[in-house]
């Protein structure tokens, strides 16, 4: 049975998918820029952010079987715009003590600062990742950029409450 206006639910959840729900940090990998060696996925580390609030971005890069990524050059992070969200140092990531490359599924860690003036809403945000990833077996290595889309939600601070000082 098919239900009048059944057809409109769909393009609703994707329209709320894809900009964040009001307090909740968002992010997604992919912006267009394809990469079957590798899979890339990204998130913010908290789900809600105040103006001025301190964070991290957490990114996971799964290679698959037969490549690697290279610690040198190192993994970095951009932003196309640093009006909201400032890089705060370089991205942070793990060795395999083993193989000397990058430790395969875990989190690279990307420290951020907002800007201060910030009023509540959702920001839609656009960085790259850069890495340079390696076939382990046909000797080859590439530089990959991975476009990033950020939904970042700022709340409304609390309000201070005013103080009365007692009657005497």
């Amino acid at each position: 049975m098919k239900l009048p206006g059944s057809w409109l639910f769909i393009p609703a959840v994707c329209v709320v998918c894809s900009i964040g729900l009001p307090g909740h940090a968002q992010a997604e990998a992919g912006g267009g820029s394809e990469n079957s060696s590798v899979q890339c996925t990204v998130r913010f580390t908290r789900t809600a952010y105040l103006p001025s609030d301190s964070g991290e971005i957490a990114v996971v890069l799964r290679p698959v079987k037969g490549i690697h990524i290279n610690v040198e050059p190192p993994v970095s992070f951009t932003m196309e715009s640093d009006s909201v969200l400032r890089p705060a140092g370089d991205i942070v990531s793990a060795q395999d003590t083993k193989t000397g490359y990058l430790a395969a599924g875990t989190d690279l860690k990307q420290k951020f600062r907002l800007a201060p003036s910030l009023p509540p809403g959702i920001y839609r945000l656009k960085a790259s990742l850069i890495y340079y990833y390696c076939s382990d077996t046909e000797g080859w290595c590439r530089r990959h950029r991975e476009p990033l889309v950020l939904n970042l939600s700022i709340a409304q601070p609390p309000k201070q409450q005013q103080r009365t000082s007692p009657d005497p």
